[in-house]
């Protein structure tokens, strides 16, 4: 059976940190979840990691683009910065969200230089670490 639904229609409830004042409820319409899809297919396959909560538009956003593409997707329960490094090393994961606290934490860790990661330089091109 077929729901009609309209690109404005509200697709989920994302709730706010509350960082001025009590935390709000945001509806994200269906147009805001697709957005992330309109360039689908102008990068290659992609392995994504996913460390961020699932009820955060951060881990939403994050997947719905592989999941559209079939693309591998790994998924961690909670950002542990060891398990980070190992993953994206073993499984050369090539796409993942971290906010800068997380990103200092990986560039910071002593292992980061002695992993063999590859890191996006920009939307055409990468570079590994070491």
């Amino acid at each position: 059976m077929s729901v009609p639904r309209d690109d404005d229609d509200g697709a989920c409830i994302i709730y706010t940190s509350g960082t001025m004042g009590l935390p709000k409820g945001a509806v994200i319409t269906h147009a805001n979840l697709l957005t992330s899809l309109n360039n689908a297919d102008s990068v290659g396959p992609e392995t994504g990691l996913i460390n961020v909560p699932m009820y955060h538009i951060a881990g939403i956003s994050s997947i719905m683009f592989p999941l559209y593409r079939g693309d591998t997707l790994i998924i961690l329960p909670a950002f542990d910065l060891g398990v980070f490094l190992k993953i994206v090393e073993k499984e050369k994961v090539n796409a993942t969200y971290l906010v800068p606290t997380m990103l200092k934490a990986v560039l910071d860790h002593p292992d980061f230089v002695k992993r063999d990661i590859l890191l996006p330089e920009s939307a055409t091109g990468h570079h590994r670490c070491r």
